[in-house]
C-alpha cells in the first residue's frame, strides 16, 4: 500500500500540480500550489519534517509533529512537546518554544506555557509580556482575557497589548467584539458585587460597546444574547426578538426560535411550524415560510430550504438552494427525499445532486457548474476546492468548478488511493 500511495503522490507532483500551477486561479491560490510542489508531511526515521521534491527535509531537527504551511508558516512541535513556527526558508520564528500554539485568527494566535496564555503575531513575536490565566482568539482587532486573581476578571486587549474595559467591575465581558459589541454577564442588581466573577449559570446577559456604553434591557438583561452584527442582534427574554444599537426592537415580531446563518436569519413562529427567511434587518425576505431548512452534508455554510408541491396526486418537495444573503436559487429541483439526494463535497463550495442514477455538480447557488452527468464524484482533498475527481464509465478525470477539464488527463483509478478523498 505504501509503494502504491508513493507512486500515486510522485505522478500527483510531477504530473497533476504543473498543470494546476499553469492553469492558474489567483495569486493565493498559485501561491499555496507552488508550498505543496516544494514540501510535503511525512514520517521518517527519526520523526516528521517537510520533504521536497528531491527528498530534502526542509529542518535538520526531528520533528514530533509538523503542521500545514498556512500563509508561509507552519506549526511545528519538536521531540520535547513544545510548539514553535517555521517560515518557508525553514527559519525557526519564536525566540521561545511554547507548551502549546493556537492556530492564527487575525494574524495573531494564542501561545500556552506553564497554563498561562498570552498571544504572539504571525512574525512569531510576542505582542504583550504579559500571561494570563486564559485568553481567546482576537476578533474585530480585540481579544478576551481573564485574570483569576482578580476574581476571575475579564477584560480586552488590543493588538498592542492595551487593556481595554479593565475598570467596568460590575459586569463580567464573556465574549470578544462582535459588530461593536461585546458580551456581558448580569447579576440581579441587589446581588452586584464590585469584582467578583459572576457564573454565567446564575445570570442573564447584556452588551457593552468600546467606550462602556450599555445594552442591558432596563437592567434585567436576555436569557439569550447573540452576536451584533450591523447593528443587530437575536435576543430572547420569553420569546425571540431582533434589536438595534440602542437595544431597542426593531419592530413588533416575536419568534420561538431564532438562529443566524451567513447574512441572515432563519425563525420559526412556533417550535414545529414553518421556517421565515429574514435579512440582517430582522425583515422577511419572504412573506411565504418553508416547510423546512436543512444544512447541506457537512457544510456549515451551505443550506437549502423545502415547499412541498403536489404533482399528479403524489407531494413531492421543491427545493431552493440559499446563496450567502438568504436568497433562493433561481434553479429549484423536485425530489421525494432531499436528504436523500444532496451531498455537500468536502472542502469545496459545491455539492453533488442525485438524478436517477448519476451525479451532477452545483454551486453553492444550486446552478450547474455543466450539463454533463458523472457515475460519481468525489472530494480533491490534495489539490484543493476548485478540483474535483469525477468518475464517468469506469475512468477518472479531474474536473475543474467552471465546469471544464483539467487538461485531457485520464486514468483508470482515483491519483489517490481509496478511502482518501472519496465522499461516500
Amino acid at each position: 500500500m505504501q509503494e502504491e500511495w508513493d507512486k500515486s503522490y510522485e505522478n500527483y507532483l510531477n504530473d497533476i500540480l504543473p498543470l494546476i500551477f499553469d492553469e492558474s486561479v489567483g495569486e493565493t491560490y498559485e501561491h499555496n500550489i507552488e508550498l505543496e510542489k516544494k514540501y510535503r508531511k511525512e514520517e521518517v526515521e527519526d520523526g516528521y519534517n517537510y520533504i521536497d521534491r528531491k527528498g530534502n527535509k526542509l529542518i535538520d531537527e526531528p520533528l514530533k509533529k509538523v503542521y500545514e504551511f498556512e500563509n508561509g508558516i507552519a506549526r511545528i512541535e519538536n521531540k520535547e512537546g513544545k510548539y514553535n513556527l517555521i517560515d518557508e526558508d525553514g527559519n525557526i520564528l519564536c525566540d521561545e518554544w511554547y507548551d502549546f500554539i493556537y492556530s492564527f485568527d487575525e494574524d495573531t494566535a494564542i501561545v500556552e506555557k506553564n497554563n498561562k496564555r498570552s498571544f504572539i503575531n504571525d512574525k512569531g513575536k510576542r505582542i504583550t509580556e504579559e500571561w494570563f490565566d486564559y485568553a481567546y482568539s482576537f476578533s474585530e482587532g480585540f481579544a478576551r482575557v481573564q485574570v483569576y486573581d482578580r476574581g476571575r476578571k475579564s477584560f480586552l486587549i488590543d493588538k498592542e497589548g492595551n487593556h481595554i474595559l479593565e475598570d467596568e467591575c460590575y459586569y463580567n465581558i464573556c465574549s470578544g467584539i462582535h459588530g461593536g459589541f461585546a458580551k456581558i454577564s448580569i447579576a440581579p442588581p441587589s446581588e452586584v458585587v464590585p469584582g467578583l466573577y459572576i457564573s454565567s449559570f446564575d445570570c442573564r446577559y447584556g452588551y457593552i460597546d468600546l467606550n462602556g456604553k450599555i445594552i442591558n434591557n432596563d437592567g434585567q438583561g436576555f436569557s439569550i444574547a447573540e452576536d451584533f452584527v450591523n447593528g443587530r442582534a437575536a435576543v430572547y427574554d420569553g420569546s425571540f426578538y431582533i434589536i438595534d444599537s440602542n437595544g431597542k426592537p426593531i419592530n413588533n415580531e416575536t419568534y420561538n426560535h431564532i438562529e443566524r446563518h451567513n447574512n441572515y436569519y432563519v425563525a420559526r413562529k412556533k417550535y414545529d411550524s414553518d421556517y421565515y427567511i429574514l435579512d440582517l434587518e430582522g425583515n422577511k425576505i419572504y412573506d411565504e415560510p418553508f416547510n423546512s431548512f436543512y444544512y447541506v452534508g457537512s457544510s456549515p455554510t451551505i443550506f437549502y430550504v423545502r415547499k412541498e408541491v403536489e404533482i399528479n396526486g403524489s407531494t413531492l418537495s421543491k427545493v431552493y438552494f440559499l446563496d450567502a444573503n438568504g436568497k433562493l436559487s433561481k434553479e429549484s429541483y423536485i425530489w421525494r427525499e432531499p436528504t436523500k439526494h444532496i451531498e455537500h463535497i468536502k472542502n469545496s463550495d459545491y455539492f453533488k445532486i442525485k438524478v436517477g442514477e448519476k451525479y451532477r455538480i452545483v454551486d453553492q447557488n444550486g446552478k450547474l457548474i455543466n450539463k454533463e452527468e458523472y457515475d460519481n464524484v468525489f472530494e480533491s482533498w490534495c489539490i484543493g476546492g476548485n478540483f474535483f475527481y469525477v468518475e464517468k464509465n469506469k475512468k477518472y478525470y479531474i474536473l475543474k468548478s467552471d465546469g471544464t477539464y483539467l487538461s485531457n488527463l485520464e486514468f483508470d483509478e482515483p491519483i489517490i488511493g481509496s478511502g482518501n478523498g472519496y465522499v461516500e
